[in-house]
Formats: C-alpha cells, sequence, structure tokens
C-alpha cells in the first residue's frame, strides 16, 4: 500500500481508531517532502453498550458508533479538502485500527542453530516461520468461549527483529551465520466484525483499501521512531474496557497482555457504590480528581477508588511479575489514556512498590503520549483548539509511515 501523489498535492486518506469505549476518525492529509502528516478533521462519539460483556450487543453498539463517525467525515470532513484542491475521489485508503477488545495478538521467537555456518535468505526465515499460522490459530481455539475469535482473520504477521550472531540486522538476506532469531508479531480479528466494518465504510467511501492493524503495533512502531534513544520500556493502553501492557527488550516486542480493568472498571466501581448511572459517576470521578467535588460525596468516591487501586494494583502486580522473570524491568512506562480520569491511573502506578524492580531501582518514569509530544510529529488543524486526539495522532502517524515504506 503507498500514496500516490499527483504533483505537488497532498494525499489525503482516514484513519478509523476503533476502541472499547468509542470510535474516532481522523481526514489527514499524506506529506509531501519532509513535513508531517496532519489531520485536517476529526471526530469521536461514545459506544452506547449497556453491557460489554454481551459481544453481539457490543459489535452493534460499535458498528452503530462506526457508522456515525464515517457519516461525520463525510459529510463535514471531505468539505475541507477543498482549501487543499483535493475531493472525495482523492481519498484511496482507509486504515482501521483496532483496540485490544477486537484481536487477538502474539509475540514469538523463532531461534535456529547450528554448527555449521548457514546462508540467510528469504525462502530460509519462511520455511522458519511456517507453522507459526497455525500454533497462534490453535491457540486461540483453545481460549475460552468468551475470549474466542470466531472465524480469525489474519491481519498482521510482521518481523519486528532479526538477530543475526546474536546481532540486530536489518538486512540478513546473504549473511552467513551459525545462529539466528526471528521475532514475530502476528494478530487475528473476526472475520465477521472485519466484514461488517468494510461493508460501513464501502458504502460511504470509494476506496481503493481498507486495512486493518493493531494499536499495540502502531503505539510501538511511533514511540520507537520517537524516542528512539529508548531501548527498553514499557507500554500502556489504558482503554474503556482494558488495559494492555506490552514489554520492549532491546528494542523488540517481548510480552503483552491484557488486563480486564480499563477506565470502565473505575466508573463502574463508583456508579455500584453510589447508586448512580454511568454517566454521572464519570462525572463524578472527574470532579474529584479537580478538587471539585461537594464534601458529602468526596469522603464516599475516595473510598471506593482507594478499594478500586487495590484491585487494579494487584492486577498489576501480577502482570509485572510475569514480565520481570527474574530479570530487572524498564524504568520508563509509555501511556495512552483518555485525560479526563488519566490521573487516577499514573498516580495509582507511580504509588506502587513494585517500581522498586526498575533497572534503575527507582520509581517508574511515566511519559504520556499526548498532544505535546505528537504535535511534533503530526500537525492538527487550527479549528482543533485542544489539539491532537492522543489515539488518532498516533493512528495516523503510523499509518502514513506504513504507506510510505
Amino acid at each position: 500500500m503507498s500514496f500516490s501523489k499527483k504533483g505537488n498535492k497532498p494525499s489525503p486518506f482516514i484513519v478509523f481508531d476503533i476502541g472499547s469505549a468509542s470510535v474516532g476518525a481522523a481526514l489527514a492529509l499524506a506529506p509531501n517532502g519532509k513535513q508531517v502528516p496532519q489531520i485536517i478533521y476529526s471526530t469521536r462519539v461514545p459506544i452506547v453498550a449497556k453491557n460489554s460483556r454481551d459481544h453481539s450487543r457490543f459489535i452493534s453498539a460499535m458498528l452503530s458508533a462506526l457508522k456515525n463517525v464515517a457519516t461525520d467525515i463525510e459529510q463535514d470532513g471531505i468539505q475541507k479538502l477543498s482549501d487543499n484542491k483535493l475531493n472525495a475521489k482523492d481519498i484511496k485508503n482507509i486504515f482501521c485500527v483496532m483496540s485490544s477488545s477486537w484481536h487477538k495478538s502474539s509475540i514469538e521467537v523463532f531461534k535456529k542453530r547450528e554448527e555449521k555456518p548457514f546462508i540467510v535468505s528469504s525462502k530460509f526465515i519462511s520455511n522458519m516461520l511456517e507453522n507459526a499460522d497455525e500454533q497462534f490459530l490453535e491457540s486461540i481455539k483453545n481460549q475460552p468461549d468468551n475470549k474466542k475469535i470466531i472465524n480469525p482473520r489474519f491481519i498482521e504477521k510482521n518481523i519486528i527483529k532479526i538477530l543475526l550472531n546474536g546481532y540486530n540486522t536489518n538486512e540478513p538476506k546473504g549473511k552467513k551465520v551459525n545462529s539466528m532469531d526471528v521475532a514475530l508479531f502476528m494478530s487475528v480479528i473476526s472475520g465477521e466484525v472485519s466484514e461488517k466494518i468494510e461493508n460501513i465504510l464501502e458504502k460511504i467511501f470509494s476506496v481503493n483499501s481498507v486495512s486493518f492493524h493493531t494499536f499495540a503495533l502502531s503505539a510501538f512502531s511511533v514511540v520507537r521512531d520517537i524516542f528512539s534513544t529508548e531501548e527498553n520500556f514499557l507500554l500502556m493502553d489504558i482503554s474503556g474496557e482494558t488495559t494492555g501492557i506490552t514489554l520492549v527488550r532491546n528494542e523488540t516486542m517481548v510480552k503483552d497482555v491484557d488486563l480486564p480493568l480499563g477506565k470502565n472498571f473505575l466508573i463502574e466501581k463508583v456508579a455500584s457504590s453510589l447508586g448512580t448511572m454511568h454517566e454521572e459517576a464519570h462525572s463524578l470521578i472527574r470532579l474529584f480528581l479537580e478538587g471539585k467535588s461537594i464534601s458529602s460525596e468526596t469522603v464516599k468516591i475516595e473510598k471506593v477508588l482507594v478499594e478500586a487501586r487495590e484491585e487494579w494494583l494487584a492486577s498489576f502486580r501480577k502482570v509485572l511479575a510475569d514480565f520481570s522473570d527474574g530479570l530487572s524491568l524498564p524504568k520508563t512506562i509509555f501511556l495512552t489514556i483518555d485525560t479526563d480520569i488519566g490521573k487516577w491511573f499514573v498516580d495509582t502506578i507511580k504509588s506502587d512498590e513494585f517500581s522498586a524492580h526498575t533497572l534503575a531501582r527507582q520509581p517508574f518514569t511515566i511519559v504520556e503520549l499526548g498532544s505535546r509530544i505528537l504535535s511534533k510529529h503530526c500537525s492538527v488543524s487550527q479549528e482543533s483548539p485542544k489539539g491532537c486526539d492522543t489515539f488518532l495522532g498516533i493512528d495516523v502517524i503510523f499509518a502514513n509511515k506504513i504507506a510510505n515504506e
């Protein structure tokens, strides 16, 4: 996939960020020369599902939100193209970036050791990885019914690192070595879900390609490019339903896991304890974190949040214990999260004693991937005073990168 540029015109493309709490969309321009991609219009709507554990209704709610943002782009976003002497027919590519609620992924390292040197070739690497698909699909079949992907469709099968005789290389072919390690990232989504997404988008837009990607790989790729000196770190994506955590060692994704405890976990705790609706609980948490809650509610909310902190940290500690595997953990955490109640999660992570097990024996350093950082790599229209939507910004940077590789 690539962007076709005519003369000096930038190429428009659309990115859909399909999460577990909302669906966002950005109409962007691929740059010419050394410029960064520009978001000229963006929108986001919540996924209105009373119970995300009712998977069929959750899918329907997501598709409804997707249709709404796609229609918004069609009705209000497309007209922004005229400022660049472009129109809807110039849009050729759509990228759908899926959160962990919609896909299953796996990171596997395949190793080859020989006493006599062997020459690395494309065929040799393919032979090493020939059973990877079947092994991954078999592992999905063995998962509990509520975690299965029905009719899985591969969307990513990316080699993220190759070591020859223990050394990293981007050009392995033709090299004579005794050992080779290949790190492979694979992901699948439901064939039924992907087909319904394509049907909605193809009815609204006339495009050459609708491609699917995972937010985990997108964020890893963007962070690795922006923070090129960081070789070891944790990636955390706290979305509506889940907290995705990825361990990166020596610039390679090593392990990833999803906790079923995202932003909605916190909101539901408060809603249940105070006997209120989801939306009101969300508002009460925001006011509490801003120090604006009324005194009669402050004590109640604080008690609930303390209990929620212990429950969330218990799961977080188990993940970190598995990740450490006897080794020190990276000190830096790159975090993506909505800003409204992100402070609670940041303070919770910093408060935990597990940070004493980092490489530097110091508390975690948390880098929030927000507008301030992303603005250097993705510009937004002056009509967007709040700056760049973190998730859409990462998606657009990633989409622009892979389209030009």
